[in-house]
């Protein structure tokens, strides 16, 4: 995820927020779907929220029982009018991840920001949890405890930004892409 928005770097936690817990995308989902927010995070930059001194990104991710939802939304940018063609750039942010994963893409063009949203069989997107790769070594800086056993609520968002961004995390990205509460590896 830090990768894709590597340009904003210094937007991230003021102007992009990004929030779910840790989740390591297999190869194929990493590969759609980090072009897709890339193709999504360059518009912004563009053409969106991130072309204005004001305009904000909401980046969210997490599953739901056996299904994975990933979402990008644009506040307080330009009023947004949907493409009068349809480019390259929307194949990448409508149709890859969508196939690759097997999901289903939104893509709302509301004059108050554009919202894309991924849903997917999780199955399809995440690699197999077992002993090698369960989170048991990744700790909370907040309680000290597992990640793998803390809901959302009871990370600490900020010494968790930190320690990622200092590298003082013990996660390790397994696949191409590890998606990680707050900040992305």
């Amino acid at each position: 995820m830090r990768t894709q928005l590597a340009h904003f770097a210094d937007l991230v936690g003021s102007r992009i927020a990004m929030r779910g817990l840790k989740l390591h995308l297999n190869a194929a989902a990493a590969q759609a779907i980090g072009l897709a927010l890339h193709e999504l995070a360059t518009n912004a930059g563009k053409y969106g929220a991130l072309s204005t001194d004001r305009g904000c990104v909401d980046v969210g991710w997490g599953t739901d029982g056996d299904t994975l939802t990933m979402s990008w939304t644009e506040r307080d940018g330009p009023p947004v009018t949907p493409p009068k063609r349809r480019g390259f750039g929307r194949t990448v942010i409508a149709s890859m991840a969508k196939r690759t994963v097997g999901g289903e893409v939104q893509l709302d063009y509301a004059p108050s920001g554009l919202m894309w949203r991924l849903t997917c069989p999780a199955a399809n997107a995440l690699e197999p949890v077992n002993a090698n790769n369960s989170g048991e070594g990744d700790r909370c800086l907040n309680t000290h405890r597992p990640c793998a056993s803390l809901t959302a609520t009871e990370h600490c968002p900020v010494c968790y930004a930190h320690a990622i961004t200092e590298g003082k995390h013990d996660g390790a990205s397994r696949g191409a892409l590890s998606i990680v509460q707050n900040i992305g590896d």
